[in-house]
């Protein structure tokens, strides 16, 4: 490490996230963010919405059914995240899938943009 700061003095040498995705909760996205992990951990997928704590109280509180439905979707991005690889090695087919899957999440995200 402290040969790459001598290098890049500037430099973040965090590691990124994995997969930047969203949830909608009300009428509004929210950024998510899949991390890189290894081994075996137990994961609070609220604690990766990008979102204020006063703020998802007041959705819990109010609209339950759209914050257990923000979970699903975490969940599923973290699938995504994590298993695009080992099923592209497996299925030729899924090479495809997953190829299609990305176009729309592309498209879709440009349309809100």
């Amino acid at each position: 490490m402290v040969a790459y700061k001598q290098l890049y003095p500037s430099g973040d040498f965090s590691m990124p996230g994995l997969l930047i995705g969203g949830v909608g909760l009300r009428d509004r996205m929210y950024s998510v963010r899949i991390s890189v992990g290894y081994g075996t951990r137990q994961i609070d997928p609220i604690s990766l919405i990008d979102i204020s704590q006063q703020e998802l109280e007041i959705i819990w509180r109010n609209y339950p059914q759209q914050v257990w439905r923000a979970i699903y979707s975490i969940a599923d991005l973290w699938d995504f995240a994590y298993s695009v690889e080992d099923l592209r090695e497996q299925n030729r087919d899924a090479d495809q899938l997953w190829q299609n899957a990305r176009s729309n999440i592309t498209a879709t995200a440009q349309t809100l943009g």
